[in-house]
């Protein structure tokens, strides 16, 4: 039995995460029971919630968990310059090594591929120009000779990423073509959807400034006949309290906060979402968007990277300064013309099944 070694954490849900589940998965089918490569705990309830077989081998990288998040503080987003891994460090032998973070450098004999979420040398969701200009000016001229985090041109063929969106943004940091895989997603229709319960209004998202979820509140506080839930995993507590505080300052009632939920009470959540607001910019993929329209849910996303992909109708994307006129017209539409739009979703979003998904990341255990 192949030793398989996967690089990633597994403590919460996210896209990512969600990526790394459905490959677990797709190896235990094979036989397979891989490590998890991380400085992080598993978080068991996911575990069992998937029934996977995963065995945790803590590893340590070159700054420690505590310190990472401290450093990171004062850094703004440039801990990866001194916040990676080589795989010489590792303590096991491994046939094979799937790696989804760019900050683990391949310096020792072994098979692996990269599952890029982001082209490494892109500047990130800050919107901040300078400061990842800094970021590369020293790197370039002084770590890379050192710690080549940023170094993938050599690895672009053992690269796959995850949409057309990033994998330009890659031709354009390195000059070469990476080839797409869609994440996966673990939607399991066990029965038809019913749309006669369907009427909240839904963000599911981690909860992070990025992510733009104040923009569900200015949704609530326009209409306030609606019900509205924000849903996911905080960032961190003082971003969740500013949001709760705004709730509170502008006295709705009908929006919601959920944080942390277990999955089997998120996919009730989305069994009654009629409509999925996404409100992040240039977001690179998406997956979460996925896993509404496969539960009946009407996207309405932001017009920017890989959303454009998922949802290919501009009726159901906004630019900010149109949010919440055209929302107002989504909405109003009659039942029929939604049920349309829901039909043409269904057939386009089987591209991004998790079947789809396992087979193409298992094929790269023998072609690489």
């Amino acid at each position: 039995m192949k030793k398989v070694g996967i690089f990633f954490s597994l403590n919460s849900y996210g896209g990512v995460q969600t990526c790394i589940i459905s490959l677990i998965k797709g190896l235990n089918q094979i036989g397979i029971i891989p490590d998890l490569l991380s400085d992080e705990a598993i978080n068991q309830k996911i575990v069992a919630e998937h029934n996977l077989k995963v065995i945790l081998q803590p590893i340590t990288f070159s700054v420690s968990k505590k310190n990472k998040d401290k450093l990171n503080n004062y850094l703004q987003g440039a801990i990866d310059l001194i916040y990676f891994y080589k795989t010489s460090w590792l303590k096991k032998q491994y046939d094979f090594l799937y790696i989804f973070q760019p900050n683990i450098i391949i310096n020792s004999k072994v098979k692996y591929m990269y599952y890029l979420s982001m082209s490494p040398r892109s500047p990130g969701f800050s919107g901040k120009q300078l400061l990842p200009k800094i970021k590369f000016f020293v790197y370039d001229y002084l770590l890379k000779f050192f710690i080549p985090t940023y170094e993938f041109k050599k690895r672009t063929p053992h690269c796959v990423i995850n949409s057309n969106y990033t994998a330009k943004l890659y031709e354009e940091n390195y000059q070469e073509k990476i080839d797409v895989v869609y994440p996966s997603n673990l939607v399991e229709i066990k029965s038809p959807v019913n749309y006669a319960i369907k009427d909240t209004i839904t963000f599911l998202s981690r909860i992070s400034p990025y992510k733009r979820p104040e923009m569900l509140i200015k949704l609530s506080e326009e209409f306030r006949d609606k019900n509205f839930e924000i849903i996911g995993a905080p960032e961190n507590e003082n971003f969740l309290n500013q949001l709760q505080q705004l709730i509170d300052s502008k006295k709705l009632t009908n929006i919601k906060i959920l944080t942390n939920l277990p999955y089997a009470t998120l996919v009730e959540h989305l069994l009654k979402t009629k409509f999925y607001v996404f409100t992040a910019r240039d977001e690179h993929f998406g997956i979460t968007t996925v896993e509404a329209m496969l539960y009946g849910a009407i996207p309405f996303v932001h017009n920017s990277g890989g959303q454009k992909e998922i949802v290919p109708y501009e009726e159901l994307r906004f630019e900010d300064d149109e949010f919440v006129e055209k929302f107002r017209l989504l909405i109003n539409k009659p039942e029929n013309e939604l049920m349309e739009i829901r039909q043409k979703l269904s057939k386009h979003v089987m591209k991004f099944s998790e079947q789809v998904y396992i087979k193409k990341m298992l094929s790269f255990l023998d072609k690489i």
